[in-house]
């Protein structure tokens, strides 16, 4: 599932980085649609769903901590996301001195606290803002707050019931985008993106409960294949939302059963080693893409086809960084804060008896 992670997140890096390549550049002479490439978010909730009921389902139950599993989500998603806020904070205050940054309509300061409390995907901004694509991380985090509901769904034999059940859920937020002025639900970020995540992460949970169906699927190799070219070239078509990101779920469902028969290849397995950076690579694009492109406008003075070429720099910077983040920076961060609740428990009390 890690190469899967990886492809998700080059998809969506892919997306935010075309928004820099002028149209006459593109062959058509005009830029295509690329809006279906939001659904790569989808696909990482459900690899979500599926990967925590990996490590956690069969704990429920039988000593389930949830307080311990929230302080490990939260000591994974934390470092960075403060990190990268406070770049995005630092930028925008420097319009109080007069420099005005591109983008100025990201800092949004009502929803400073939201973004610090990783709430800002639930409802509560009126719009995405200072690093833009946290939002996911927001809807991910109120999976976790949602986790030990979803779990006791997800015990082994039920996976029928987690289908049925984000079923529903797609049904009911299809209902809820005809309503006069509602904005799609697969669109959704800031307003409801914490709903949209629910379908896809039930149904990542429904496959880990069901996986003995997918250790009987015949040639997974040849349906990872064939539902990867679909996805694939779905997203450059005019094909609807809803079947796209179906067409995306066979996908997620086939790379399963190559994991779980163990049928994963060299190729994945070589690419699965950039898993690790998945988070790291998500979280920072957005801030290098500020510093690169400012730089590339502002200093370097790049046309528009120089920059085609700054950015495969811009790409090799991010991977750099996201590198020298993981080992030098998360990975420390996560484990001191991991381990910050057992620490505090064998800190004897200095309070004096009366």
């Amino acid at each position: 599932m890690d190469a899967l992670r990886l492809v998700a997140s080059v998809g969506v890096i892919f997306y935010h980085y075309s928004e820099y390549i002028t149209p006459d550049l593109w062959p058509s002479g005009e830029a295509p649609d690329l809006g279906r490439f939001r659904l790569w978010v989808d696909v990482f909730f459900a690899i979500s769903g599926f990967v925590l009921g990996h490590v956690y389902a069969d704990q429920v139950g039988r000593g389930f901590r949830y307080g311990l599993f929230l302080q490990k989500r939260v000591a994974r998603l934390l470092p960075l996301h403060v990190v990268t806020l406070g770049f995005y904070v630092a930028l925008g205050l420097l319009m109080f001195v007069g420099i005005k940054p591109d983008s100025a309509n990201r800092f949004d300061w009502s929803c400073l606290v939201p973004n610090l409390l990783l709430v800002h995907g639930w409802g509560v901004c009126r719009a995405v803002s200072f690093n833009t694509p946290s939002w996911s991380i927001s809807a991910e985090m109120a999976m976790y707050l949602l986790f030990p509901l979803f779990v006791m769904l997800a015990r082994p034999g039920r996976g029928l019931l987690l289908l049925v059940l984000a079923a529903v859920a797609i049904a009911l937020l299809e209902l809820w985008s005809t309503y006069p002025g509602a904005q799609y639900w697969l669109l959704r970020a800031s307003q409801g993106g914490a709903l949209r995540a629910v379908p896809s992460f039930l149904f990542g949970l429904a496959l880990h409960a069901r996986r003995d169906w997918l250790m009987r699927l015949p040639v997974p190799a040849l349906a990872a294949g064939l539902s990867a070219a679909a996805f694939l070239a779905a997203l450059f078509s005019n094909i609807a939302y809803l079947p796209l990101l179906l067409i995306g779920y066979c996908w997620v469902a086939s790379m399963v059963a190559l994991d779980v028969q163990k049928r994963t290849g060299r190729l994945l397995t070589m690419a699965g080693r950039g898993g690790e950076l998945t988070y790291s690579l998500y979280m920072l694009h957005m801030p290098v893409a500020t510093v690169m492109m400012t730089l590339a406008k502002r200093v370097l003075h790049l046309g528009s086809v120089a920059t085609i070429g700054w950015l495969f720099v811009m790409f090799a910077v991010l991977w750099i960084a996201s590198s020298i983040s993981y080992r030098w920076f998360e990975m420390p961060a996560r484990r001191w804060l991991a381990a910050s609740g057992r620490r505090s428990k064998l800190i004897p009390s200095t309070g004096k008896a009366s």
